[in-house]
């Protein structure tokens, strides 16, 4: 797993991003308190829509 933490300069918040490979799929967690942002917090990315 991958931890990056993102000070935000658009909406002034602190969002932790984790990411993850299970499978052939890419896992993408936000933890954050902005509303916005929380509305596309969990992705799961098939591995060949990155090519």
């Amino acid at each position: 797993m991958t931890e990056v933490t993102v000070h935000s300069k658009v909406c002034g918040f602190t969002h932790k991003v984790r990411g993850k490979i299970e499978g052939d799929k890419i896992i993408i967690d936000i933890d954050t308190p902005c509303e916005k942002v929380k509305k596309m917090s969990h992705m799961e990315v098939p591995m060949m829509d990155l090519f």
